[in-house]
Parts: structure tokens; sequence; C-alpha cells
């Protein structure tokens, strides 16, 4: 006795998505954008500021240890208005260095000098970098030299 099979429509296997599906999809990632990308811009903007204030503070520590090393009283200076600092290396090639734009000194113009031993000749000094970070918040830095040469690095949002 031979069995009937029923006839039962095979259905093919499917490959794809949807266009619901994809719909779905892209809204997420659009969401997801409109809430990352101002998120990164502002993450770029603080990072300019700290980076130029750890350049600065590099530098700073720089020209402490020639002045020790050679001896003799090495400077940094600070022009405010055109947002850059120089100083001279170990070598005596001066290197100039310049702010990322939307980063500003907010102290003015200044000189700062070490001595052969490492102190701050020049007294006690500030020098403040500030940059926009979002509309109505800037990340400020206040960088403070001690007369015996120590240097700090103080963060606030003004």
């Amino acid at each position: 006795m031979m069995r009937s099979r029923l006839l039962v429509p095979v259905r093919r296997k499917e490959h794809g998505f949807s266009l619901a599906e994809l719909l779905v999809v892209v809204a997420i990632i659009g969401l997801f954008c409109l809430i990352a990308i101002p998120a990164v811009g502002n993450f770029i903007r603080a990072g300019k500021v700290r980076a130029a204030n750890d350049l600065l503070m590099g530098d700073l520590r720089a020209v402490r240890y020639i002045a020790i090393t050679n001896h003799a009283s090495g400077s940094l200076t600070i022009d405010a208005t055109a947002g850059s600092w120089s100083y001279s290396d170990i070598h005596g090639n001066t290197i100039s260095r310049l702010v990322d734009k939307g980063v500003r000194f907010t102290s003015g113009n200044a000189t700062i000098t070490f001595g052969a031993d490492g102190t701050a000749t020049t007294g006690v000094a500030t020098i403040v970098i500030q940059g926009n970070v979002i509309p109505n918040v800037d990340h400020q830095y206040t960088i403070s030299i001690s007369t015996v040469g120590r240097l700090t690095s103080a963060f606030a949002k003004v």
C-alpha cells in the first residue's frame, strides 16, 4: 500500500531584510548620530584646550630643566595676542608653538625665567589658557609657577 503524500506548498527560505526592518535600523542610527555628533565636537574642543595646557606645561618644565642642565638662566616668552610662546632648547634653537583655533591666553603677555638652580627668577607667575567648549561654557586652565620653580595646573569651567 502506498501512502499518498499531501501536496503542501514548500516555502522557500527567505533571504534579506524587509523594508520595515531596514527603516527601523536607519532610524536608530539617525538617533545615535543626533546625540553623538555634537558630543564628539565638544570633546574635540575640550581636547584642544587641554592639549594646549599640557604642551605649555611640558615646555615650561623643559625650560626649567634646560636652565638647571646648562647652569644658566632660561626663559619662555608668551605672546597672548598671537596665541603663541617660544623658548630656546638645550642646543640654543628657538622653539615656537601656536595654540589651536578657539584656544586663547587670557593672562596677557609674559616672560617666565628660570635660574640656574631651577627657581623662577621672575617671581610668582600665573598663566591662564581658555577655550570655548559649548555655548556659554569655557574650559580654563590656570598654570601657577612658584618662586621655587614648582609648576601646577588647575582646571575650571567658567
